[in-house]
């Protein structure tokens, strides 16, 4: 017998019904359920809604369309945030690439070439490998594809626009120490310059890792709200230059808020936008969902303690650009 049989969109009403789980408009809940698998909205958020004493059970002030209201406020929350991770992705690109040209070449022939790189994360060959699969195996109607029919090279900014994020990271990762120091200063202005060089080469790579994590997370159906990352962390001392009002150091040690969660997601973006303009739309942007998340409490919460975010997350995120 199997363990989770097939269950009709009538049966799986009974069975929510059966959980004690209050539905309002069945026939909508039936559309909905065909939108957004069972197991992504009632298994995906369930934590957010338990019985305080059964386990099996709902809480009794829950509701399948609060449940549905909460959805579509992460899928919300995870569209701005991806927007923004796509831009740094792409900054990070076009930062590698612009130094890749001109302290190595323009030519895959002298950036395929690994003399011109470093080898001491031990990544130096299957970097480049994975690179050349790129060049041949490369797509009618990518850029990578024109340049490689058409032109008598292919620069690194034209390869860039094919690879993934995973990808250019390792690229940057094998550059000579020359080239990664000038990567990492052009991420960040002149208002971090009490970053010393570690603290900054640190802060890129567990960044970098942490803003993929989420991306990876986030594109295949996981919530915002419980975002947690073990392997790579911010470390504390970048928030001495804020006098703590981003992230107090005993916040740090005793809920560590800012060290590898959802709220470390939005540090990491609020730091790598340079841009004026782009870094303005991000603050809009999350003034808005900021109003959406606490305009309705979510059974005895507010909005901001379901994404486990401060209450003044903005002010926060505000003293790090000022």
């Amino acid at each position: 017998m199997l363990d989770k049989p097939f269950k009709t969109i009538e049966e799986q009403i009974e069975l929510i019904k059966s959980r004690g789980l209050m539905i309002f408009d069945e026939e909508r809940a039936k559309q909905i359920l065909m939108d957004i698998p069972y197991y992504s909205l009632l298994n995906g958020y369930k934590d957010l809604f338990k019985h305080p004493i059964k386990k099996d059970l709902y809480n009794p002030s829950a509701s399948f369309e609060l449940f549905y209201y909460v959805y579509l406020i992460d899928l919300q929350f995870n569209s701005i945030v991806l927007k923004y991770i796509l831009m740094i992705e792409k900054s990070l690109k076009a930062k590698v690439s612009y130094v890749v040209a001109k302290n190595i070449g323009a030519s895959q022939i002298d950036y395929m070439d690994s003399r011109n790189y470093s080898n001491r994360n031990n990544k130096l060959r299957s970097t480049l490998s994975q690179l050349q699969e790129v060049i041949n195996d490369c797509r009618s109607g990518t850029p990578t594809k024109y340049y490689k029919d058409n032109k008598n090279h292919i620069p690194p900014w034209i390869l860039t626009n094919d690879i993934m994020f995973g990808l250019v990271q390792q690229w940057y990762s094998i550059l000579p120490a020359d080239s990664k120091i000038e990567v990492c200063n052009k991420f960040f202005s002149s208002k971090y310059e009490s970053f010393d060089l570690q603290e900054k080469q640190q802060l890129l790579s567990n960044g970098l890792d942490l803003l993929r994590a989420f991306r990876n997370k986030a594109a295949h159906g996981g919530r915002t709200f419980n975002f947690k990352q073990s392997h790579k962390t911010i470390n504390n001392t970048i928030y001495s230059f804020t006098s703590e009002k981003t992230i107090k150091l005993s916040e740090y040690r005793s809920t560590e808020i800012g060290k590898n969660d959802f709220f470390s997601i939005l540090i990491i973006i609020t730091l790598f936008l340079n841009e004026p303009i782009s870094l303005q739309q991000w603050f809009d942007e999350l003034n808005s969902i900021e109003h959406t998340i606490n305009s309705q409490k979510i059974i005895d919460r507010q909005g901001y303690q379901v994404f486990n975010l401060p209450s003044n997350f903005i002010e926060r995120l505000e003293n790090l650009v000022v």
